[in-house]
């Protein structure tokens, strides 16, 4: 119990400075070494750029959706496994959360590091999926809509909203990344080590496709596809931007660095990339992949 209240003295000094926390880390490190997940490191040549910011954004403007696809059904149930699988290991750990619907406009938390204080009181906000679930979209059979059964007074949450949850936490909250667009690429990055290749195919999707779209869509362009600036009468204050169409697919394997297919038994199979950059490798040749378990 000392240990644990010296953890949290030392947390919420760090989380008035963005930085990141011990105890949300140990929880993250306890649940890979509990469900068998290398320790992932991801090799990193660089942040979020622009230029790799427009390419995802476009990627996932022009990508059809396709719910009833093998392989794009397989990755999706994986991460909703893992989803709840993380959630509930989180809510028997030492750091277990009283978790709250958010029905006020706008966002429960000004900043990661405000969200992080109030973690560390054992509470959370979450942004129900009624009010942030992609506009424009046809929710009818989206698998991130499924029930849960997990219930918060008459409120059920959603596969979507127990997601937001572990992400904002694994994502955000543990390694003190900002909701602006480098740091929620790079929230991706540090949450996708928790889940398996054919998971965090999935997951791709709806993080860095999504956030891509928002930060760097064609919203953000003027009609030379160029994209605006702060001084434009057209730029959209991040709270202004519209959430992306919820589309239900895989993003290429250099986005994700995981290749998904099906083998000559018709076996679905995800192959994490060897030696992959998730921002050099929009430029470098494709890389050998390997087989591991999905």
């Amino acid at each position: 119990m000392k240990q644990l209240k010296a953890l949290l003295t030392e947390c919420k000094k760090k989380a008035r400075h963005g930085g990141r926390c011990a105890i949300f880390t140990e929880v993250e490190s306890a649940y890979k070494n509990h469900h068998k997940i290398p320790h992932y490191s991801f090799n990193t040549s660089d942040t979020l750029s622009a230029n790799i910011g427009i390419q995802i954004a476009d990627i996932y403007d022009s990508a059809e959706s396709l719910p009833q696809n093998v392989l794009v059904t397989a990755a999706y149930q994986k991460m909703i496994d893992e989803v709840m699988a993380q959630f509930e290991f989180l809510q028997q750990s030492k750091m277990a959360l009283t978790v709250e619907p958010y029905f006020c406009s706008g966002e429960p938390y000004a900043s990661s590091s405000e969200m992080l204080l109030d973690l560390l009181n054992f509470h959370m906000y979450f942004l129900p999926t009624q009010s942030a679930f992609g506009e424009s979209t046809p929710h009818e059979h989206h698998p991130m809509l499924e029930r849960t059964g997990v219930t918060v007074g008459d409120y059920e949450l959603l596969v979507n909203d127990v997601f937001r949850i572990v992400h904002d936490i694994f994502g955000h909250a543990s390694y003190g990344y900002s909701f602006g667009p480098l740091g929620e690429d790079m929230a991706w990055l540090v949450h996708s080590r928790m889940f398996s290749p054919l998971a965090r195919a999935a997951i791709t999707t709806e993080t860095r496709g999504q956030n891509s779209w928002v930060n760097w869509g064609p919203h953000m362009r003027n009609r030379d596809n160029q994209l605006i600036t702060e001084n434009d009468s057209a730029w959209l204050a991040p709270d202004q931007r519209p959430f992306a169409e919820q589309k239900t697919f895989l993003m290429p394997d250099y986005v994700s660095g995981v290749k998904v297919y099906l083998d000559d038994e018709q076996h679905v199979c995800a192959e994490e990339i060897i030696g992959w950059d998730p921002y050099i490798s929009f430029c470098e040749p494709k890389k050998e992949s390997r087989h591991v378990a999905v």
